[in-house]
């Protein structure tokens, strides 16, 4: 795919007062790559499914405003332009894999696989604005019976964060300049380690 944008809106990396993130207009912007996904059963019990996505997510001639303070701390706001920057939020590779193993009927045992690039959470590019890649692994139990002429009961047990890993899906932030160099403040959303979830539905 291929989209060419004319004044697109992007998230600026930073919130207002209600928590919603602050959009800017960028003049020209493009967003290109390639996605593809497959899916592959080798005997009747194992199936393999999966997708991943490369792409580029690059603002052309991004102009920064930033405030600064000289010497005497007083405020004023300037320009800089940078050039063809990275789009915020915007992960150059995204993919996924999902094995499931069905060894009786009404039983399924898959196994969760994501993958996250590395991302900007701001459209300067700055590498105090980043966020690591991350591989993150699920469990999944899934076992439903059907009770002849009343309903059916599905039942799902997940383990999530399997490897127990420490990783960072979202941040917030921005910059500024004192007396000439650069300052980042950072928000960051941690996610939880291994947990648990269970849930159970019925259909009529």
């Amino acid at each position: 795919y291929y989209m060419d944008y004319d004044n697109q809106l992007v998230q600026t990396g930073e919130l207002n007062y209600v928590g919603c993130s602050i959009m800017t207009d960028v003049k020209e912007s493009y967003r290109r790559g390639l996605e593809l996904s497959f899916g592959y059963r080798p005997i009747k019990q194992l199936e393999w499914t999966g997708n991943i996505t490369y792409s580029q997510n690059r603002i052309q001639n991004y102009t920064e405003t930033a405030a600064h303070y000289d010497t005497l701390w007083a405020e004023s706001y300037d320009t800089v332009s940078l050039g063809e920057t990275h789009i915020s939020y915007s992960p150059e590779i995204i993919a996924s894999s999902v094995i499931t193993y069905s060894p009786i009927k009404n039983l399924g045992l898959s196994l969760i696989t994501k993958y996250v690039g590395e991302q900007y959470f701001d459209n300067t590019s700055s590498e105090n604005r980043k966020l690591d890649a991350y591989l993150l692994q699920n469990f999944r139990i899934d076992y439903s019976c059907k009770f002849k002429g009343l309903t059916t009961i599905n039942v799902q047990f997940l383990v999530n964060n399997l490897l127990d890993i420490d990783y960072i899906s979202n941040a917030y932030g921005g910059n500024w300049y004192e007396q000439g160099t650069e300052k980042t403040w950072a928000y960051y959303f941690p996610q939880a380690g291994r947990n648990y979830m269970v849930k159970l539905s019925l259909d009529f």
